[in-house]
């Protein structure tokens, strides 16, 4: 896929500082980032057998997925995510591939469903972007769910790695030329509550082994703390991090 970004080089920083905020040389912050989003993930996914992981980076879900009994097959263009997805899944190397950024390497219906993180924002204006959504809705079955993890602003602002600015209704127009949308969800602001901000901000605040005993149910309330806000909070906020739950065509 064609980007600013180098990917290659975002690949050596870690597992999670690869994919989410590079920023986050302590760890926390990404760690519940991640939390949530496969919390939210995992919600959409139930029921699958044979998913596909567009634009897989390290491959953060392939263990989780695979641990649902679900066949998963990674891919990404840059070729220093796939070596690092290798890295960090060891013994499923053969789940990741690297692919040109156009054809997606798969024959028709292989898959029941298709998840993607954080990848068509960087696409969405691109004509790229559209003839992709095209592969996805050929290797996906009929009835196929497509499911988005991606950002969105109603500010005007951004996070550092995004290249635009775009709401989630700049997402629904792009993905309702193909697929039917069935589910839009929030699922983080880009403001933490004060307590998950403070232990994952501040270094030494909390010991590791209780940060990871807290993990969970820390994500549990930010996924769901989302629930309770208006489009006026999320207007004040910088971003926000969204679900799209489609079907294909």
């Amino acid at each position: 896929m064609t980007t600013s970004i180098d990917w290659d080089h975002l690949s050596a920083l870690g597992k999670l500082r690869a994919v989410i905020d590079p920023n986050d040389g302590m760890g926390f912050k990404n760690m519940l980032i991640d939390r949530v989003h496969w919390l939210a993930l995992r919600r959409q996914i139930r029921g699958s057998k044979n998913v596909l992981d567009f634009g897989c980076g390290t491959g953060r879900f392939a263990k989780r997925l695979k641990a649902m009994n679900m066949r998963y097959e990674g891919i990404d263009n840059s070729k220093g995510m796939i070596d690092a997805a290798k890295k960090w899944n060891v013994g499923d190397e053969e789940s990741f591939r690297h692919f040109d950024g156009t054809k997606i390497p798969f024959a028709d219906g292989s898959f029941d469903a298709v998840i993607s993180s954080r990848v068509f924002i960087h696409l969405l204006k691109l004509n790229q972007g559209k003839a992709l959504l095209d592969e996805i809705a050929r290797v996906l079955v009929p009835g196929g769910r497509f499911i988005l993890l991606e950002e969105a602003s109603l500010s005007q602002r951004k996070s550092g790695q995004a290249p635009w600015t775009l709401t989630e209704e700049d997402f629904i127009s792009m993905l309702s030329k193909r697929f039917d949308v069935k589910e839009v969800h929030k699922v983080r602001s880009s403001e933490f509550s004060m307590f998950s901000r403070r232990i994952t901000e501040i270094p030494g605040y909390m010991p590791y082994f209780l940060f990871r005993a807290l993990l969970a149910p820390l994500a549990r309330f930010e996924l769901f703390r989302v629930l309770r806000h208006t489009n006026d909070y999320f207007k004040k906020v910088t971003y926000f991090d969204f679900l799209i739950a489609a079907v294909n065509k």
